[in-house]
């Protein structure tokens, strides 16, 4: 638990984080990573507290998530890509494609 707790802790004091969530099985840990408050017995939490966290995740991770959440983050998403993106893969070439010809 120490081991865990020390790294969450280095991680809080990186200029940016990034969060990989994918699968039905981790959308639960999800929904207590963003929809609910830092809570001690989800660790992932604590990066609500971050300045600079992103949380990525597929469709199935979504699943737990207040379907409210979810068109916020899409339509926040597609604010700052400037383009439509109907799937993360999707949109994730895109991010690619777009950052080589830049």
């Amino acid at each position: 638990m120490l081991c865990l707790w020390w790294s969450v802790t280095l991680s809080l004091f990186s200029a940016q984080v990034m969060i990989l969530i994918t699968g039905a099985h981790k959308a639960f840990a999800l929904y207590k990573a963003i929809e609910e408050g830092v809570n001690h017995m989800w660790t992932v939490s604590a990066f609500q507290q971050h300045p600079r966290t992103i949380f990525v995740c597929d469709e199935d991770a979504t699943l737990e998530l207040r379907v409210k959440t979810v068109k916020y983050f899409k339509g926040t998403k597609l604010h700052q890509q400037g383009a439509h993106c109907d799937h993360i893969s999707q949109c994730v070439a895109e991010q690619s494609h777009s950052s080589k010809t830049a």
